[in-house]
């Protein structure tokens, strides 16, 4: 299991780092998490603008707040976590079945990473 979770990591961080090359700008909202210095230093590094939403305005950020909707009500709601590993192993799992499995109306009835795959081969 620690060899398959290494190799899952791994592919993980490269998959990460090539996403994190192609992005021009990250969205969000103005919650504490995301005005820190660390973070604005992070996308100075990799040469991402960050770009926040009017505070009142969450449909600017629509994707984002179906996805933390979508977090609450089939995670969050969903499971009992009795430690913090196993609250991680489930967010793992629903994560991996949200992004794998589980179609998205709003992308045309795929999966995100179907999506993700038509838009790198869109992008060559």
């Amino acid at each position: 299991n620690t060899f398959k979770t290494s190799i899952s990591t791994t592919k993980r961080s490269r998959n990460t780092a090539d996403l994190i090359h192609k992005l021009e700008a990250i969205r969000f909202d103005n919650g504490p998490e995301f005005i820190s210095g660390a973070m604005w230093a992070w996308a100075r590094r990799h040469s991402i603008r960050l770009a926040y939403i009017q505070p009142g305005k969450p449909q600017q950020n629509a994707y984002v707040e179906r996805f933390n909707r979508t977090l609450r009500h089939e995670y969050l709601e969903m499971n009992e976590f009795r430690t913090l590993d196993d609250a991680r192993r489930l967010a793992e799992e629903w994560l991996w079945t949200y992004n794998n499995e589980r179609p998205n109306m709003a992308i045309g009835g795929i999966t995100p990473t179907m999506r993700f795959k038509e838009w790198k081969g869109s992008r060559r």
